[in-house]
């Protein structure tokens, strides 16, 4: 019997980070430095989570193309976070441009910043996402310009209030298109901290994850008779948001709305004919789904049955389940 294994979301245990090469973020040692005060970004992990995948990631998915860092404050810890300022990955450290660059290899990267100090928000948010320069509305269009919050110098009073955190939370990647390129690596990965300015350095502890739902692909085709030739997914959310949230149930305008078939996966891409001699890793990513959105793996190939001489075509449609 041919075997589906759905590897939901995948912890990026950091490994991600060695998926850089020295030309890409650079692997200097040593953090740069500026005339603000240091806020030391560790991405470490590697331990098993709830979240954790059994597979071990491949190379591609462990690859970053860009980071961006988009840093909030507020009066008080947890409080109303407003947009500040974005620090880009770069090749070289540059204050003035707000770009940094990633030091250390394997598992073990960090990197340094050094956020605007505006007086009476003090406390720090920051948002780390990679792969995805380009954040999205709900309906599929760029988001309009991040709006920086603004203080009285004297008083620390809010003069201009900036983009909401609440609301960056809520901005999606690119919507996928049903006739368009099916998802692929890089792929989007987050994760968040927060801090405060206190002395000259701060450490936060940043873990990013996956934003996408991995399937892998068990068949023997000698042993089942199936010879996959394709796979895409029915009923999939078309987006997701960047940061993870809860996942709203969609009532009849939202299915219609926001599931699509996927862009079918096949040809070099399923890595053919392995999918018809054992495990296909990475088969099929989606982005993050919810049991009430019925989505469906649709699996097209051939059947030898043994007692006839040419395979015949098939289509199978197998209902996604969450393991316990």
């Amino acid at each position: 019997m041919m075997k589906t294994k759905n590897m939901l979301w995948m912890s990026a245990l950091l490994a991600l980070l060695a998926g850089c090469s020295q030309g890409e973020l650079g692997t200097d040692d040593t953090p740069g430095k500026g005339v603000g005060k240091e806020i030391r970004l560790v991405f470490s992990g590697g331990g098993e989570s709830q979240e954790y995948t059994r597979a071990i990631a491949s190379e591609s998915e462990n690859q970053i193309d860009n980071l961006d860092i988009y840093v909030f404050a507020a009066t008080a810890d947890g409080g109303d976070y407003q947009y500040l300022e974005t620090w880009k990955a770069a090749a070289q450290d540059d204050t003035a441009a707000k770009t940094f660059k990633l030091s250390g290899a394997g598992t073990a990267r960090k990197a340094s910043i050094f956020p605007t100090e505006l007086k009476g928000i003090p406390n720090l948010k920051l948002y780390c996402v990679a792969n995805s320069t380009t954040l999205y509305k709900a309906d599929g269009d760029p988001i309009d310009p991040l709006v920086a919050v603004k203080t009285n110098a004297a008083t620390g009073a809010i003069e201009t209030d900036g983009t909401k955190a609440t609301d960056f939370e809520k901005y999606c990647t690119a919507k996928l298109e049903p006739a368009g390129t099916a998802l692929g690596t890089p792929l989007v990965m987050t994760g968040s901290g927060t801090t405060k300015i206190l002395g000259n350095i701060a450490t936060v502890n940043i873990e990013l994850k996956r934003r996408v739902s991995r399937f892998d692909i068990d068949n023997e085709s000698a042993k089942t008779g199936l010879i996959i030739e394709s796979v895409a997914l029915g009923n999939g959310r078309n987006q997701a948001t960047v940061m993870p949230g809860t996942l709203t149930t969609l009532d009849d305008a939202g299915r219609t709305a926001s599931l699509i078939k996927y862009p079918v996966a096949e040809g070099s891409y399923l890595m053919l004919p392995k999918a018809n001699q054992g495990v296909t890793e990475s088969a099929l990513y989606t982005y993050p789904l919810k049991d009430t959105d019925k989505a469906f793996l649709i699996i097209k190939g051939k059947y030898q049955n043994p007692m006839q001489k040419d395979p015949v075509p098939v289509e199978y449609h197998l209902d996604i389940q969450r393991a316990p």
